[in-house]
């Protein structure tokens, strides 16, 4: 339809004539994965950048944030030796004391020997070990960084200038308050995590919460300056870059393609890595592994356990600073759940990590900030999963009736847990609830 062209999904001929026309330009999340990915897989990457070189720039904004953040990924792949480690010995201490007691009975037997088979399970335990131990004495040193070495080669003369001044940044800062207070993308979704937060660099002050929307703006000057379309490859997932519509991401934001179009007359597309990495595979080099392409979806910018437990307890924190509401009710589903989900956590893990928090809550907490919000959002966002056939929703739903029969916090809570087995049956690993 004339006049709204941006609502149109591209044809693949014209996603084509696209590609064959553009600058690709990286997000910082493209180029920190590449410390995060395997070897191959980094290899294969680093690969397709060599053979684009002529077509490919960033940003001054991503080249900024990369080299702010690159040692920290770097130190978190390395500590996460030791992380492992210790995770195995926790596991392997409880399999053994769990495996005695149920082999007790075994103890009195003329042909089995309890002490030799306990022996084998100690030197599997060592060799892998050994394994952990000699994959971190590879790992690359901080001073070897052979991936910041060849990003700087093949950026070379690709890196935007920093067109701004602390006046310009400041203008910047306020259009992107009046833009993040009417979810005009990209970077609203920022705010709540990166408010208030600074980065002074070269004597200028930059307000984290507006990176995306800087790094979005030198996009555009770029776009309009070498009079071409561009191709943004990004591993971000969150819906202030992304149309998702039931679920399924769409596209970029059609407000983005207008925005692009209105500002520098060039058309606009997206992709994430997995994506570009399989049309470069199928059009241009047939040598690029089908692994390093599942290993680069698969990873989607996934956080940690540990970032999702914050998440929760940031949220249920400032839903119990009001009364409940349905206004709270969308909170809670926006702000909690969308972020699990759009950071492709499992529905169940994410559910099963409630439960350190829910155990810090009393009877009234637990009535009025936590249940009527997770139960509308159980529901809801069980029916817009892939399969979500697994799942029997109505078993939740006894949790409902369960709330009107005076049960203690602790029997509320015993309450959800079952019902959440019952539900997830088939899918849970049962020692993710305890």
């Amino acid at each position: 339809m004339k006049g709204f062209e941006e609502f149109n999904i591209p044809s693949k001929s014209n996603k084509k004539k696209l590609w064959d026309n553009c600058v690709f330009v990286f997000d910082t999340t493209v180029l920190l994965n590449l410390y995060r990915y395997t070897k191959s897989t980094s290899d294969d990457l680093l690969q397709i950048f060599e053979q684009i070189k002529d077509r490919i720039w960033i940003p001054h904004q991503v080249a900024l944030e990369y080299n702010y953040n690159r040692l920290n990924v770097m130190m978190k792949q390395n500590n996460s030796y030791q992380q492992l480690s210790n995770e195995i010995n926790n596991s392997y201490t409880e399999f053994v004391e769990s495996l005695k007691i149920k082999l007790n009975d075994f103890s009195r037997h003329p042909l089995i020997d309890l002490k030799d088979i306990y022996n084998e399970f100690e030197e599997a335990l060592k060799k892998v070990k050994e394994q952990i131990d000699n994959a971190k004495s590879s790992h690359p040193k901080l001073h070897e960084d052979i991936v910041y070495n060849k990003i700087n080669e093949l950026f070379d003369n690709k890196v935007g200038e920093n067109p701004y001044n602390q006046k310009d940044l400041n203008e910047i800062f306020e259009i992107g308050n009046a833009r993040y207070e009417n979810s005009v993308p990209p970077g609203y979704e920022d705010v709540k995590q990166k408010r208030g937060s600074i980065r002074v660099w070269n004597d200028l002050i930059y307000k984290l919460e507006y990176s995306d929307l800087v790094i979005w703006k030198q996009i555009i000057i770029h776009a309009k300056q070498i009079e071409k379309p561009i191709v943004f490859i990004l591993d971000d997932n969150k819906k202030d870059w992304w149309q998702i519509i039931s679920g399924k991401t769409i596209g970029p934001r059609h407000e983005l393609i207008r925005e692009m179009n209105k500002e520098a007359e060039q058309d606009f597309y997206m992709y994430r890595a997995h994506q570009f990495m399989t049309i470069v595979k199928e059009q241009f080099d047939d040598q690029i592994k089908s692994e390093s392409i599942e290993e680069a979806e698969n990873l989607k910018f996934k956080i940690s356990d540990s970032d999702v437990s914050k998440l929760l307890i940031e949220n249920l924190s400032s839903v119990k600073e009001n009364k409940y509401n349905k206004a709270n009710n969308r909170y809670f589903k926006q702000n909690l759940i969308g972020n699990v989900l759009v950071h492709q956590k499992p529905l169940y893990q994410a559910y099963t990590l409630l439960f350190t928090v829910m155990k810090k809550m009393d009877r009234l907490e637990l009535m009025n900030y936590l249940y009527p919000s997770l139960i509308s959002v159980f529901i809801e966002t069980v029916s817009i999963l892939p399969d979500h056939e697994q799942y029997d929703s109505d078993q939740i739903i006894t949790v409902v009736i369960q709330l009107n029969r005076g049960l203690s916090a602790e029997d509320l809570y015993n309450v959800f847990k079952s019902s959440l087995l019952l539900a997830f049956e088939d899918v849970i690993p049962m020692g993710d609830l305890k």
